[in-house]
């Protein structure tokens, strides 16, 4: 197997992307979750059970914020554990760890059962 790293002029474009990605999802939450907006009126909702104002506005922004911060946490607690302690990872070491760590990354094998069979057949 050869590894090959990108140059690092191809950091630039996925950045500007990422950046635009977040930017334009922003910007464009409130067409599916902004007040009044029942997602293009899926579900039908009485306008006397109609709740939504009071959900949006009574939780506190700590509760609103909560999904972004566990995310932050756990982001910067797996790069610090793959950056500095990646040799205490025992991972290659226990079978069962290893397989279900090569069942997530090769996304259930589909990527090479298609090579094998479909394309090289």
């Amino acid at each position: 197997m050869h590894l090959n790293e990108n140059p690092v002029l191809m950091y630039i474009p996925m950045i500007i992307l990422a950046l635009f990605s977040i930017f334009v999802g922003y910007l464009a939450k409130d067409l599916y979750l902004g007040l009044g907006a029942t997602f293009y009126n899926s579900i039908f909702i009485h306008p006397n059970n109609l709740v939504m104002i009071e959900t949006e506005f009574s939780l506190s922004s700590l509760i609103k914020l909560l999904p972004l911060i566990t995310s932050i946490i756990f982001s910067t607690i797996l790069l610090v554990m793959y950056e500095l302690f990646y040799d205490r990872i025992y991972i290659y070491n226990n079978n069962f760890v290893m397989k279900v760590y090569n069942f997530f990354n090769q996304k259930l094998y589909y990527d090479q059962i298609l090579n094998n069979y479909g394309y090289r057949s």
